[in-house]
């Protein structure tokens, strides 16, 4: 969940809706700003799909009894962050291989710095499935997966700016979080 506090009241919006919003910001893009363009529709499944995961806990949302406000997807905890990551990559992996191997980088940076036995068991498990889902690819290319990696981000990154400020506002809530923009560099690569 992503959780935007104000005087009397949270908004929340559930993190499925927030990637939605991601892939229409992707659906804009300018295809021919677009590198690797044939895994366009890989692409694009990813950043729409990268937090499906997320869907029944965002269902019903979890109380944080030390902020005494919800919990949202900073300080969700992290036993049941790692279910819901593998429970998402698994079900893009269902339809594209190649999402999935996005997904899997996307949530293993996420977790690899926490020194959680549940988080050190995700990266093992999702570092295995790279190497699964990158042989199963017959023409993976590391650099390429890298630009499209960065779009995933950067469009995560500006969905998440949308969601968690106030419409006018430009202030950044991420909490310890920096909001990053890949995309300029990762279109210079090109």
């Amino acid at each position: 969940m992503i959780v935007r506090e104000r005087d009397k009241e949270f908004v929340m919006v559930e993190q499925h809706h927030h990637a939605q919003i991601s892939g229409e910001l992707m659906r804009c893009l300018k295809k021919d700003l677009m590198k690797g363009r044939e895994a366009l529709e890989s692409v694009t499944f990813a950043v729409y799909q990268h937090d499906c995961g997320w869907i029944p806990a965002d269902k019903h949302p979890f109380w944080n009894d030390k902020d005494f406000a919800p919990h949202s997807f900073i300080n969700f905890p992290t036993p049941l962050k790692a279910l819901i990551y593998k429970a998402g990559i698994d079900e893009v992996a269902k339809e594209d291989n190649y999402s999935a191997l996005l997904c899997s980088e996307h949530y293993t940076r996420f977790m690899i710095h926490d020194k959680s036995e549940e988080a050190k068991a995700f990266v093992k498990s999702e570092k295995g499935r790279q190497e699964y889902l990158k042989k199963s690819l017959p023409d993976f290319d590391s650099d390429l997966f890298q630009f499209h990696f960065g779009l995933l981000q950067f469009f995560d990154n500006l969905s998440l700016f949308l969601c968690l400020n106030e419409p006018g506002k430009n202030d950044i809530l991420f909490s310890g979080m920096e909001f990053h923009c890949h995309l300029h560099s990762a279109l210079k690569r090109k």
